[in-house]
């Protein structure tokens, strides 16, 4: 690899052809060992270099938090390749009146109590001489050694900062809202086994995964996106995801794969190359799919995903203002409860998706010459017979059962109420008015109306010393606490690239190095390498001769 670049690169070509002489020359004289020949391009060179380069980082971080004043934590932890518990620290302040989320440290977590935790922050902190008492707050995920009220990790550093206030990650509180709303009712959770289980069927087997890619091939130009997507437990969009793959977005149904999916169970069903056992799952799979239920529950959770899935992509960014964050979930819990009375609006779509899905399969059908008998998609509910039983008398109000089906599948799954519920519900009938989209959260482009620009202003016009002290010190407490701790799961991310299964004997220290040169690329790029090459003189005598 050094030679490949050494063709590219005059200083590198001369440094390794001077190299290589010394080094036949030594070969020659019959010299034994390396003796004082130096070529910084052995590992203990790279090392010494990354390490200084990863101590400048976190001076350079230690600095800005010091001339803040004030910052908050953001801690995580993830298994790696190798197994081993890796917590990751990051410090959330302003400087120069922008907020900033700064790797500060990836420790090796050997205990994973609030205790445990606590002293892990509390070495990395020593190690680049920051205060912990001057932390201000703290954005963990909801488990119970990070939130416990006696023995959590937030108990165990509100003794060393009393002040600090603790924040439930917004985005996994968001991600367990989710997943809880799509497992109750059974029928709910039935139809995300079902959009899984028909991904998880064609990726078992080449054979069908072939007739798959045949139709997506014939019937769509951009082949590289169509494939279904499978479930995943830990990626927060992927039940979005899987969902639009297969009945597309509200109104917008020319990238729905729902036709390609039809015509490939059929063929499935109708070839006898394939087993019995095969042909009865894809038939179920198929039967399922074709039923009104199915496409109503897809219509009513496209709707809830389109607005909590720009919240989801939001509350993941960087830099987020807390007021602003709030202000985003107010305004998305509005539009669902604006969605729960458009049941009727729901339907009317679920009507031109069925004529425009039937249309379609048809026509491919027809154009494909082939000899397949699909059924049409299911218009309505399908009547069932239900069991009557003797009523108590004293119970005869209670005991009357829905019987419209229609309005049973609402109550059940469209509009299910709790106590709390029944009693707000007129607040919620009332609040409507002919501008209802007022409150509707809008970009800031006059910059006076979010904290940020607000806080920009005060330093902007030096009113922070004299004019408004207490005002600017609130709003710079405000932007520095943590609305969630998503910037610990972008560094996971990091971390998976550098530690892999062709890596996977790293050890922390140089793993912590280079995570912080690949996350903190703005500071690294500024550094100066003059400054970098004298710190690494400074090591050992002979390496300060040999750079100076």
């Amino acid at each position: 690899m050094i030679m490949l670049l050494s063709k590219y690169d005059a200083v590198l070509n001369e440094h390794l052809n001077t190299i290589i002489s010394k080094s036949e020359n030594n070969h020659l004289k019959g010299s034994k060992g390396r003796g004082n020949f130096v070529t910084f391009l052995s590992h203990y060179s790279i090392d010494s270099i990354t390490s200084t380069i990863s101590l400048v980082i976190k001076q350079i971080i230690s600095e800005q938090i010091s001339t803040a004043g004030m910052f908050s934590v953001l801690i995580d932890t993830t298994q790696d390749v190798s197994v081993m518990d890796q917590c990751s620290i990051i410090v959330r302040y302003v400087f120069n009146g922008k907020i900033n989320e700064k790797l500060i440290g990836v420790k090796c977590c050997t205990e994973s109590t609030g205790k445990g935790m606590m002293e892990l922050l509390q070495s990395a902190m020593n190690e680049v001489n920051i205060d912990t008492s001057k932390c201000i707050g703290n954005a963990t995920d909801g488990a119970a050694n990070m939130q416990g009220a006696y023995n959590g990790f937030t108990s165990w550093l509100s003794r060393v900062a009393p002040e600090q206030i603790h924040v439930w990650c917004f985005s996994h509180i968001l991600n367990l809202v989710i997943c809880d709303a799509t497992k109750n009712p059974v029928m709910v959770g039935n139809f995300f086994s079902l959009i899984n289980g028909c991904a998880v069927f064609f990726k078992e087997s080449y054979k069908r995964m072939n007739i798959w890619r045949n139709i997506s091939e014939n019937n769509n130009e951009n082949i590289r996106h169509k494939r279904l997507q499978q479930i995943g437990d830990t990626r927060w969009t992927s039940k979005q995801t899987a969902l639009n793959r297969i009945f597309g977005m509200c109104g917008m149904y020319d990238e729905a794969m729902y036709p390609d999916l039809i015509i490939a169970l059929s063929k499935i069903c109708s070839k006898e190359s394939f087993t019995p056992d095969i042909r009865t799952k894809a038939s179920n799979l198929l039967k399922a799919l074709l039923k009104y239920e199915t496409i109503l529950i897809a219509h009513i959770f496209m709707k809830i995903f389109s607005i909590t899935g720009p919240l989801s992509r939001y509350l993941q960014t960087s830099g987020l203002d807390i007021l602003k964050c709030i202000q985003m979930v107010e305004v998305s819990l509005n539009e669902l409860r604006k969605s729960q009375r458009s049941m009727e609006l729901t339907k009317n779509m679920c009507i031109e998706f069925i004529s425009k899905m039937n249309d379609t399969i048809s026509t491919r059908i027809n154009e494909s010459n082939e000899d397949l008998e699909i059924e049409e998609i299911q218009s309505q509910f399908e009547v069932k017979r239900i069991s009557r039983k003797k009523k108590i008398a004293i119970y005869e109000a209670a005991d009357d059962t829905i019987l419209n089906v229609e309005k049973k599948f609402t109550v059940d799954v469209y509009n299910r109420k709790s106590v709390d519920d029944e009693y707000t519900e007129e607040l919620y009938i009332n609040s409507d008015t002919e501008n209802e989209d007022e409150d509707i959260s809008k970009p800031c482009k006059t910059c006076k109306n979010c904290s940020i620009c607000c806080y920009n202003a005060l330093i902007k016009y030096n009113l922070y010393s004299n004019a408004y002290p207490t005002l600017s010190i609130a709003y710079q407490y405000l932007l520095t606490l943590p609305v969630t701790q998503v910037a610990c799961e972008r560094s996971f991310s990091t971390l998976k690239y550098l530690k892999n299964r062709l890596r996977n004997s790293m050890t922390t220290e140089h793993l912590e190095s280079f995570m912080l040169m690949a996350i903190e690329k703005q500071i690294l790029y500024s550094l100066d390498n003059d400054m970098i090459i004298n710190k690494v003189g400074e090591k050992s005598k002979l390496l300060s001769k040999l750079l100076s």
